[in-house]
């Protein structure tokens, strides 16, 4: 009994190190979109007042939101090679972990540049509430990269991770 105990520890354990292939994809096409959006078509970032006017579409970006897009299109640009790694080799690896953590990183200070650098809307009302939104987000972004250090520093430990 014992032994079927630690077997299943054992294999459960090494089940966190598979990538979730179908979250993984829906991920990378959500990073396809944004960056696409955002560096391509930003003036097309807004709202038609009224369906009968076409003419009455108002853009939302400010054009101090492009200042935002070099550290933007690094994160989006790191994730994408993280996403295509993981699909290659169907599981977290020490290389890929650390990446992650790395990536998480860069991904609280892109949220702080976000709510501390210039504006991202042309409205003071939804840039104010834009950036509280994603001052909010930081809260759970340093945990969710705290807990992927630790799964990190854990997998280590325990000889879980195991490089390429």
């Amino acid at each position: 009994m014992l032994a079927d105990a630690n077997n299943t520890n054992v294999n459960t354990r090494h089940d966190d190190d598979r990538v979730n292939l179908a979250g993984t994809i829906v991920e990378l096409g959500f990073i396809v979109a944004a960056s696409t959006l955002f560096n391509m078509f930003p003036d097309k970032v807004g709202f038609v007042r009224s369906l009968a006017e076409p003419d009455s579409f108002t853009p939302l970006l400010a054009p101090q939101f492009q200042l935002h897009l070099p550290l933007l299109n690094l994160y989006w640009g790191l994730g994408f090679s993280l996403g295509v790694a993981n699909l290659f080799t169907q599981r977290w690896t020490l290389v890929t972990r650390c990446i992650q953590v790395a990536l998480d990183t860069l991904g609280v200070l892109v949220l702080i540049e976000l709510v501390l650098g210039g504006p991202l809307t042309i409205y003071g009302w939804l840039d104010l509430a834009l950036k509280f939104g994603l001052a909010v987000a930081i809260i759970p972004a340093i945990i969710d990269a705290f807990r992927n250090l630790a799964h990190l520093l854990d997998g280590q430990e325990n000889g879980v991770c195991r490089p390429g």
